[in-house]
């Protein structure tokens, strides 16, 4: 629908253009917008790479549900149409716009942490086809509004990788159109998984707690210190909902851990199997940078061999990661996730081999819309945004230290 509009955009002007017999410039402008235009949204060209979205559901094994998160699906064309969009451009960023201007990654991680949405349970995010069709046409809307940017994109992309000088204010331009596509990109996977699932996530509407809560309390909720959240959480919650989301839930680990206690405190040591050494150094500082308090630490120590009783790691090649319900002595990672996260994502995995759930919520509503919301900002497994300060909540470490550690003296 997308590429017929511009399509017609692009050939009325043309029409225009040869009716008031515009200047050479002019023309040349036109030439400009048809190959932005083409190139934006023509899938054969050099830059383009399709992405697929290698996920393996955690809970449930749904018929179709691989082919369905990895091939093009008319009811759902608009999340295809953004991957497009997204991976013509940010080809366009990082083998061009980058190479002459790296300080532009810089600008866009900080704009995506101050900027990045925080999704309550009195804010959630709320998608359809129809939500993330307004949301892409604002994208491309602010691609088309800077004449500049289209200029850039079609300069580089006619004459090689000559990239001219780019003042700061479009620094500052590109640097948004980044986050924004990184965004939409992320609301579209997201959506485009749940579509997938979407027998599960219409059942899991029974986990939906917006109608046991006090709205004007839990406005603040999200951002309430530990303390503070888990005194609301035990005054509003019924207890069920209090075990499942916020306290081991499962029987104990398959995998092997031994408790001892040194001094005033409790150490819980796992062994993992990962042969590659710069792999072990960010799972370990990951693990027990994260999972300890004053009174337990978790100690990670690798072994050469693996067995049903030992701790893997398995490496994907997707965005992907999760703990298979009913088998939580692997760990899946997705090695296209970027760097910075992959410590915050292995340590609220490992909260998985240790039986926490994943304490946010998701489900389609009567209506027919994918809810998604946090139930806390501050807790690892409620949340990876990297808007707040993660940590693990001593309340689940002293849950670990009963579970696992009751034994010891």
């Amino acid at each position: 629908m997308l590429r017929k509009k511009l399509t017609l955009c692009v050939m009325k002007q043309t029409l225009e253009l040869k009716k008031e017999k515009m200047h050479s410039h002019n023309l040349f402008s036109l030439f400009l917008l048809s190959l932005i235009a083409v190139t934006m949204l023509s899938c054969g060209n050099s830059l383009h790479k399709k992405r697929t979205l290698a996920y393996r559901n955690p809970f449930f094994a749904e018929e179709g549900y691989d082919a369905c998160v990895n091939q093009r699906s008319s009811e759902v064309s608009v999340v295809d149409e953004v991957f497009d969009f997204e991976i013509k451009f940010k080809t366009f960023y990082d083998r061009f716009l980058l190479v002459k201007y790296p300080q532009i990654s810089s600008l866009v991680s900080n704009k995506y942490r101050i900027g990045q949405p925080v999704f309550t349970i009195t804010q959630p995010l709320i998608l359809n086809s129809d939500e993330l069709n307004r949301q892409f046409q604002n994208i491309i809307d602010q691609f088309h509004s800077s004449w500049e940017l289209h200029f850039l994109y079609g300069e580089i992309l006619s004459y090689g990788e000559s990239v001219p000088d780019l003042s700061d204010e479009m620094r500052n331009v590109v640097a948004d159109q980044v986050v924004y596509l990184e965004t939409l990109k992320n609301h579209a996977i997201r959506f485009k998984k749940a579509i997938c699932k979407k027998k599960q996530l219409v059942s899991n509407q029974k986990y939906d707690v917006s109608p046991f809560l006090d709205k004007v309390k839990w406005a603040n909720a999200y951002y309430e210190n530990e303390d503070l959240f888990f005194k609301l959480v035990s005054e509003q919650l019924p207890l069920n909902f209090r075990q499942h989301f916020f306290s081991i839930s499962r029987d104990l680990s398959p995998v092997t851990l031994s408790c001892k206690k040194n001094q005033a405190k409790f150490q819980l040591l796992v062994r993992i199997y990962e042969e590659n050494l710069d792999h072990q150094s960010m799972i370990k500082d990951a693990i027990e940078s994260y999972w300890q308090s004053d009174d337990i630490k978790v100690l990670v120590n690798f072994v050469s061999s693996k067995n049903e009783n030992i701790l893997q790691i398995y490496w994907l090649d997707s965005y992907s990661s999760y703990v298979e319900f009913d088998n939580t002595a692997v760990i899946f990672l997705g090695k296209k996730n970027h760097p910075s996260l992959q410590p915050k994502i292995l340590a609220h995995e490992f909260g998985h081999v240790l039986g926490f759930n994943d304490c946010y919520v998701e489900f389609f509503n009567q209506a027919d819309q994918f809810v998604y919301y946090e139930l806390n900002g501050y807790n690892l497994m409620c949340s990876l945004n990297g808007k707040f300060p993660l940590k693990i909540p001593s309340i689940y470490m002293r849950q670990v230290a009963s579970k696992y550690c009751m034994d010891q003296k």
